[in-house]
């Protein structure tokens, strides 16, 4: 049976891995921008993002100075077991992780302002779960999460009437309004259905799967593809220099939703898109989850 302190050693250690990892489809999307980047100023900034990742991940430290806020996806399989206080397990290892990792205090009081100095807080880190039938582990997912893609990210309620092509305009305009605060090529989560507590979620979950990975309903794939075409020609490109890659991927999840209602979430991610998993079984094995 599992431990809260082995819980707490592996969110230390995936939280940490999560701030310097990015993923080989991440990587592989950055240097096709990259080749294919004809600006200069723009190309050379690539090159710099490309040995930051590279550096990152000899030297095993942050790839971005925002070291988020943590948030985690649990899928809890049905026949793990543990004993103890898994909340409590998860929010002392991002404390422990604070003292001895350059983990930037970032949680603080919305109202006052007040820093706990230690990323944890009232609600914090988040939560998501859900349920792995028969299965004897639990799997974490930490989930970096930086402050610029979350002020540029939104939600619209849309009407039930309403056509694909609004909900097109207004994905394209969320990007619009971006700064290079947000660090693009974006991955651009969407989600779409479910209701207005639901659908963020939806869309975080989306920004999360691998880039290669198309909708496997044909309808959504289809729109996901002329959605990264026409976000790719604004032009705003790497960091918002100009260039030829806005974004490296559309992804869209869909929910379905109550009758009248059509919400759509858009959830931007910048390039690096930080987040790792790592798999607990109930005998106390630690499996790394690429």
């Amino acid at each position: 049976m599992v431990t809260e302190d082995r819980i707490t050693k592996v969110v230390e250690s995936t939280y940490r891995r999560a701030l310097y990892t990015v993923h080989p489809d991440t990587i592989d999307a950055i240097e096709s921008a990259y080749k294919k980047e004809t600006g200069a100023i723009a190309k050379e900034s690539y090159r710099i993002v490309l040995e930051n990742m590279r550096l990152a991940k000899r030297k095993k430290m942050p790839i971005c100075q925002d070291t988020g806020l943590p948030q985690f996806f649990v899928k809890y399989g049905s026949d793990f077991r543990m004993r103890g206080n898994f909340e409590e397990a998860v929010r002392r290892g991002i404390a422990n992780l604070s003292k001895s990792y350059p983990l930037l205090p970032f949680v603080v009081h919305p109202l006052t302002r007040e820093n706990t100095m230690n990323n944890v807080g009232k609600r914090i880190p988040i939560f998501h779960y859900s349920l792995l039938p028969g299965a004897n582990y639990l799997e974490l997912t930490a989930v970096i999460g930086p402050a610029q893609p979350q002020s540029f990210s939104c939600l619209k309620m849309f009407p039930p009437t309403a056509p694909v092509s609004d909900i097109k305009n207004f994905i394209i305009e969320a990007v619009c309004n971006i700064t290079g605060a947000v660090c693009p090529p974006l991955i651009v989560g969407v989600g779409i259905g479910g209701l207005f507590d639901s659908v963020t979620v939806v869309a975080k979950e989306a920004a999360l799967r691998p880039l290669r990975i198309r909708n496997e309903d044909p309808a959504v794939a289809k729109l996901e593809g002329e959605l990264l075409e026409a976000i790719n020609r604004l032009g705003i490109g790497h960091m918002a220099l100009g260039g030829a890659t806005t974004a490296l991927a559309v992804n869209i999840e869909i929910s379905h939703t109550h009758a009248p209602c059509l919400p759509v979430a858009i959830q931007l991610q910048c390039w690096c898109n930080r987040y790792a998993t790592a798999r607990i079984y109930s005998n106390g094995k630690v499996e790394e989850v690429e």
